[in-house]
């Protein structure tokens, strides 16, 4: 979604003797994909680079005025979906946090 290093990391599991339950992958969704249904599909390709069904957390970097909570709807669905573990945020003000838990009941884990 933003750095492009899923092979990487994939190439990192296959050499470690720790187990899946012991790293914890984060991956985030950049600005360009601050919409609903971009967001919800740009999960996607990191998954399959890293060969993995689903991230420990995925974070908004940073809000985009006016798409932000469509984005945290999006990624309401992927948690409930199974494709992340916990929402997060990246630099968000107390006012976007606010908005959030107003608009959609839900607080991040993280900011």
């Amino acid at each position: 979604m933003g750095y492009v290093n899923e092979e990487q990391i994939r190439q990192a599991f296959a050499q470690t003797e720790m187990l899946r339950e012991d790293i914890k992958v984060t991956t985030k969704i950049s600005g360009c994909f601050q919409y609903h249904q971009e967001a919800k599909t740009s999960i996607i390709p990191s998954l399959n680079g890293l060969k993995l069904p689903s991230v420990d957390a995925a974070l908004i970097r940073w809000s985009v005025p006016h798409q932000y909570v469509d984005t945290w709807r999006a990624m309401i669905e992927m948690r409930d979906a199974g494709l992340i573990r916990s929402i997060d945020m990246s630099n968000f003000l107390p006012e976007h946090l606010q908005r959030l838990a107003d608009e959609t009941g839900e607080m991040p884990a993280i900011n």
